[in-house]
C-alpha cells in the first residue's frame, strides 16, 4: 500500500470545488487545493508546491488532478491496485484518457508520454529526476516530465480499464468531424513549449511535435475561428522560442 497526496489545480472553475473534490477525496489519504483565478503561478509551479509537500511529509504517490476531469466509478481504485503492485522503475500511472478516441482493448500498455490529470506519480521517481520545469508555465509541462522520466530510466504505464474522463479544451463540431479548440492565448504556450521539448528531447519526441503542430495550423486555417490572432500567437510562441524568451 502507499499514502497519496491529491492536488487539484483550479482557474475559474465552473462548478463548485466541493463537487470536484467530491469525486475522488475519499480514496486518498489528503488533498491539497491550488486556486490559479486569482494569482496564476502556472500548472508547473502548483505542482512543484504539491511535490515539495508529499515529499516532506512522507506521500509515496502523487495524483494530480484539475477541475476538468472526472474518474468513472471504480476507476482510481484500478488505478491505484496497479500502482501499489508495480515495480520501483513505474514512476506514472496514468489512466485511460477518454477524450473522443475509443478504449484500447490492452489491459495496461507502456507509452511515451500522457497528461498530467489523473495520474499517479511515484514520489521517489520525482524527487530522483527534480521538479516541474516551472519555465514552461504550463502546457507540455507534463511531456517534458514524462521524456525526463523515461529518459532517467523509469516507465510510464497507462492503465486501460482506468478511465478518466477529461473535457481538453473546447470542443467544435464541423459537420462531419468534430476537433478540440484553444484560445488564441493557449496557442501561443502550446507552440512555444512544444518546440522547447522537441528540441531538448530530439529526436524521440521530434516527429510527434511536428505533426501536432502542423495539424493546429492547418484546423486554425481550414476551421476554426479567430484565425488570425490564433496564426498571431503562433508566430509569437515561435519567435520567443527562438529567443530563449519565456516569460509568463
Amino acid at each position: 500500500m502507499g499514502r497519496i497526496l491529491a492536488i487539484v489545480i483550479l482557474y475559474f472553475p465552473d462548478k463548485e470545488v466541493e463537487k470536484i473534490l467530491s469525486t475522488f477525496e475519499k480514496e486518498v489519504d489528503s488533498v491539497m487545493v491550488i486556486d490559479n483565478t486569482q494569482d496564476n503561478i502556472g500548472v508547473a509551479a502548483a505542482l512543484n508546491l504539491a511535490l515539495k509537500r508529499a515529499t516532506d511529509e512522507g506521500y509515496e504517490w502523487l495524483l494530480t488532478m484539475d477541475q476538468d476531469s472526472v474518474f468513472e466509478v471504480g476507476a482510481l481504485n484500478e488505478l491505484k491496485s496497479f500502482a501499489f503492485s508495480c515495480n520501483d522503475n513505474i514512476a506514472i500511472v496514468s489512466p485511460f484518457h477518454f477524450i473522443k478516441k475509443p478504449l484500447s482493448s490492452t489491459a495496461a500498455e507502456e507509452v511515451q508520454v500522457t497528461m498530467t490529470s489523473g495520474n499517479l506519480l511515484r514520489v521517489s521517481a520525482a524527487k530522483s529526476v527534480g521538479p516541474f520545469d516551472e519555465k514552461l508555465f504550463i502546457d507540455s509541462v507534463d511531456n517534458e516530465y514524462c521524456l525526463r522520466l523515461r529518459k532517467n530510466g523509469f516507465k510510464i504505464i497507462r492503465v486501460n480499464r482506468s478511465v478518466l474522463n477529461h473535457q481538453l479544451g473546447t470542443l467544435q463540431n464541423y459537420g462531419l468531424f468534430s476537433t478540440v479548440t484553444h484560445p488564441a492565448s493557449r496557442r501561443y504556450y502550446i507552440t512555444r513549449n512544444m518546440l522547447y521539448v522537441m528540441r531538448k528531447y530530439f529526436p524521440q519526441f521530434f516527429l510527434f511535435g511536428s505533426k501536432e503542430l502542423i495539424k493546429s495550423f492547418f484546423l486554425i486555417l481550414l476551421v476554426e475561428d479567430d484565425k488570425i490572432n490564433k496564426l498571431k500567437a503562433m508566430v509569437r510562441g515561435h519567435a520567443d522560442f527562438l529567443a530563449g524568451r519565456y516569460d509568463k
